[in-house]
């Protein structure tokens, strides 16, 4: 499996073998498999993943000393994946390489942003599976020069079974 790595702005060198991906991530929106496999989706890779869960609940003292904990099951969940992508297209390969990298990025996230999509995405890291919202996106580039952009999903995990209207 290649890594790539630039070693000067507008360079780019690819290195083969094993163990190179970040870590086991799948997101699957039915129509379409994005993991940390450079391979799967070109000119656009995963390098991070954060995920937030919290229980809600209160606190309440009570004049004799006494702090009574109330218990109202979990909060919706956070999760952030974010990546590096290329902003220019690459010279030939697969159908991918027709458009940027941030471009691909771009277009995942309008296709499967919350308000185009009735159907929750499942995300799964390391064997644990969330189902998912996309709800918000981020692009920026963070070297001009080297032609090479950052991105990253905001998606809101529901524990339990949600009803959209």
């Amino acid at each position: 499996m290649p890594a790539v790595f630039t070693s000067a702005p507008g360079k780019v060198s690819v290195v083969s073998g094993n163990g190179l991906a970040p870590s086991a991530l799948t997101i699957s929106t039915g129509d379409l498999a994005l993991t940390s496999s450079p391979s799967l989706v070109n000119n656009a890779i995963v390098t991070s993943i954060s995920v937030e869960e919290a229980v809600n609940s209160q606190f309440m003292h009570s004049l004799n000393r006494t702090v009574h904990a109330y218990v109202f099951g979990d909060k919706v969940g956070r999760m952030v994946v974010g990546g590096m992508a290329f902003g220019g297209m690459c010279a030939y390969g697969t159908d991918y390489d027709q458009k940027s990298g941030l471009a691909r990025v771009q277009e995942i996230y309008r296709d499967n942003k919350m308000s185009s999509r009735a159907r929750p995405i499942m995300l799964d890291v390391s064997g644990i599976s969330y189902s998912c919202f996309l709800t918000g996106a981020n692009f920026g580039f963070v070297d001009p020069q080297g032609n090479v952009a950052q991105w990253t999903y905001t998606l809101s995990s529901v524990m339990t079974s949600l009803t959209t209207v």
